[in-house]
């Protein structure tokens, strides 16, 4: 089951059971008069929107949502309770000048459970070494999330908790009619904003602070990812391509990568690895029954050129983490393919003469490490001239 941890409290948590729609708030100012609350956007807005529109496009119709509500003055531990249904695709929306979580998402109660599992009951689980790698290494680099993805082996450990404590639990079924429709529109006449998109076709000069008078103005669709000659901003754009376009099973997008869409089993970005506190870019698993990996790829995203001479590389990252998967998520098989993806580096087979040196730093690298038992690195490029995206290997 495709799942995610939405992080609420109690009120937050109230508040979406009743209205159905789940939220992600986002940083803004927050200034206390006599009067009045009033909230404006501060520096760095955009960046802030643009890591969080990344997290968000994985999101499906169908997966699941646990929320994960956080200890108060009321409570010794957090707690999940409730398991609900994604029942429109994420959009953006400011309702008015106080809302402070634009990212929405409509949601139904998949199971009923009158009783809560705890934090301890998560973290001390027999599974916490192993099954639950992703909900651990969140916990312990202690950066605050407003959402994350969960693996299907999370998601399965977090039910059987909650069924372990809620022997008469209820589940309603999937029902496709209860979804959004391609207008967008509920049959109760809803009328919801556009899906979230990272829209390629807008070019030119990155907003890192929209000066507007009013938080309900704000449209998040008229941010830029590229700059006027079709480089990147950030590389959580590249995060948030590849979600929609796994979403969107856009097979002519992978195919260029050498990746069927169609076998992706579980994908996610910004993941933690190990307990060192930091993060992979993006893990992709592959499958061809659906359910037993096959094939993986460590992803490093990287704006700009492949061409330092360091230690610390996306190149070396890439196998390390890449090593770490195939030991402790595919019980040491050799399955897993480090991938760079950049806008720029020197074709390996063909160097000019000022890449050789680069070139040979990184198969050198890569020789010195062969311990670590992984596939070869393999390195593409990628530019944004037409509709589509395209890929170039420079490194097979």
């Amino acid at each position: 089951m495709k799942s995610r941890l939405f992080v609420v409290n109690n009120d937050t948590l109230q508040e979406a059971k009743t209205s159905c729609i789940a939220k992600v708030m986002v940083p803004l100012k927050i200034k206390k008069t006599k009067k009045r609350i009033r909230r404006t956007i501060p520096a760095g807005f955009v960046n802030s929107l643009n890591s969080m529109m990344a997290d968000l496009l994985q999101i499906d119709l169908g997966d699941y949502i646990f929320f994960w509500c956080e200890k108060d003055e009321n409570s010794y531990k957090s707690t999940i309770t409730g398991v609900y249904r994604v029942v429109s695709k994420p959009y953006f929306l400011f309702d008015n000048d106080q809302d402070i979580a634009p990212f929405k998402i409509r949601i139904e109660e998949a199971y009923h459970f009158d009783n809560y599992i705890t934090e301890y009951d998560v973290l001390n689980s027999p599974a916490v070494k192993t099954l639950m790698w992703n909900i651990q290494g969140k916990k312990v680099s202690g950066k605050s999330r407003g959402n994350i993805q969960i693996t299907p082996d999370e998601a399965k450990t977090l039910l059987s908790l909650l069924i372990s404590k809620n022997s008469h639990y209820t589940f309603t079924k999937e029902d496709k009619n209860r979804f959004t429709n391609n207008s967008n529109v509920f049959a109760n006449g809803v009328c919801l904003p556009l899906p979230l998109k990272v829209d390629l076709s807008k070019r030119g000069t990155k907003l890192s602070c929209p000066n507007i008078k009013n938080l309900s103005s704000f449209n998040i669709y008229e941010y830029v990812h590229l700059k006027k000659n079709g480089s990147l901003y950030a590389e959580k754009t590249l995060e948030g391509l590849f979600n929609q376009e796994i979403v969107n099973r856009n097979k002519t997008f992978f195919d260029q990568l050498d990746i069927n869409v169609n076998k992706i089993i579980w994908f996610g970005n910004y993941l933690p690895y190990s307990l060192d506190a930091t993060e992979m870019d993006y893990l992709l698993i592959c499958s061809e029954d659906g359910e037993n990996p096959c094939e993986a790829y460590v992803v490093e995203f990287k704006v700009g050129n492949i061409n330092k001479i360091k230690e610390d590389t996306h190149f070396y990252r890439a196998m390390l983490y890449s090593k770490w998967a195939n030991e402790n998520l595919f019980n040491g098989a050799n399955i897993t393919t480090p991938l760079i993806i950049c806008e720029k580096c020197p074709d390996f087979n063909n160097p000019k003469p000022k890449e050789v040196e680069v070139v040979g730093f990184y198969n050198k690298l890569e020789e010195d490490h062969s311990y670590f038992g992984v596939k070869r690195v393999k390195i593409s490029t990628i530019e944004f001239k037409g509709e589509q995206p395209k890929f170039n290997w420079k490194r097979k």
